[in-house]
């Protein structure tokens, strides 16, 4: 793993995060996150070896899958990009089982944000 944070906010949160991953079995994943003033860009793209799965835009709720040469969208937008969240938190509150981020999920991700900026004990 490789790693670099910088441009924190005051209570220390990173602005900008560049972290890439890489595993044993050859699957390797690039990261770059930024929060930043002017026009919000909110994507991501997952690429394998005969698909892309591409977010043009986070908060819109379409995603675009990429295969053979053509491409189709499909998971059309909540109304509130927010209610599936409030609905996993719910279903979980009520006794309906795990969150879709438990906490320990949460952990890790703090642990590799400390190991990607040279905080933390190294993840290999």
């Amino acid at each position: 793993m490789r790693g670099t944070l910088g441009a924190e906010f005051p209570g220390g949160a990173e602005r900008r995060a560049s972290v890439d991953l890489s595993w044993a079995s050859g699957t390797t994943a690039r990261l770059r996150l930024e929060w930043a003033g002017g026009p919000a860009i909110d994507r991501m793209t997952c690429a394998g070896a005969d698909q892309t799965i591409h977010l043009p835009q986070l908060d819109s709720g379409w995603v675009i899958k990429q295969e053979n040469g053509g491409s189709r969208r499909f998971m059309p937008p909540e109304t509130n990009v927010l209610l599936p969240v409030l609905r996993d938190f719910l279903r979980a509150a009520e006794g309906g089982g795990r969150p879709s981020c438990p906490l320990s999920d949460g952990i890790v991700v703090d642990d590799v944000i400390r190991a990607a900026s040279g905080r933390g004990a190294d993840l290999r």
